[in-house]
């Protein structure tokens, strides 16, 4: 079994050998541990972090569907995991953060969901839009939702109700989030 083993690290160590030899890396090259990367890297053009960044701001889009538009363009580009990995780079090189601390029970955030769902109405088998009421409290990250037939004041007033049954007891403040039936004049100002 020995015998195997130091055979297996003969034969890799030879092989890494051969691959760098035929890389034409010096010495020096082959001890610096990224030496291997960035020769890899090179094989595909970069992606543009910017243009990425901009696309994710948009409803539905994801870095799996900008990955595929990428590679449309460019064929012989990076695959999924370093595409993603270059832009994650990226965004830390930004270094924007706005780390917020939430204490519990005291905020409730709450919105309709920005894409209309649809319902099956078991009795006519027909589709129904709705509107998707979420409640999220900031310490914990507890999330409720409902869907209403409308973002009418009675149903915005009843969702947060069944919201505060469903935690068992009220927030000390709530956040609508530009929700047209909480916000009636926006104003920076004014909290």
């Amino acid at each position: 079994m020995i015998s195997v083993v130091l055979t297996m690290t003969t034969f890799w160590n030879s092989g890494r050998q051969r691959m760098r030899r035929a890389m034409g890396l010096t010495m020096s090259q082959r001890r610096r541990p990224h030496s291997l990367w960035v020769f890899c890297a090179e094989a595909g053009p970069a992606p543009d972090c910017g243009w990425i960044h901009t696309e994710r701001s948009k409803p539905g889009v994801t870095l799996a569907l900008l990955h595929l538009e990428y590679l449309a363009q460019h064929p012989a580009g990076y695959r999924y995991t370093q595409f993603c990995e270059r832009y994650r780079r990226w965004l830390a090189r930004r270094g924007l953060t706005m780390r917020q601390v939430h204490r519990a029970g005291e905020k409730c955030f709450v919105d309709y969901a920005g894409h209309k769902p649809t319902l099956l109405d078991a009795a006519t088998g027909e589709l129904l839009a709705v509107e998707l009421f979420v409640a999220v409290l900031g310490a914990s990250s507890h999330t409720y939702a409902e869907a209403f037939p409308s973002q009418e004041l009675e149903h915005w007033i009843s969702g947060h109700v069944h919201a505060f049954e469903a935690w068992g007891g009220v927030t000390r403040i709530v956040v609508p989030d530009n929700a047209r039936t909480a916000v009636t004049q926006a104003h920076r100002y004014l909290i």
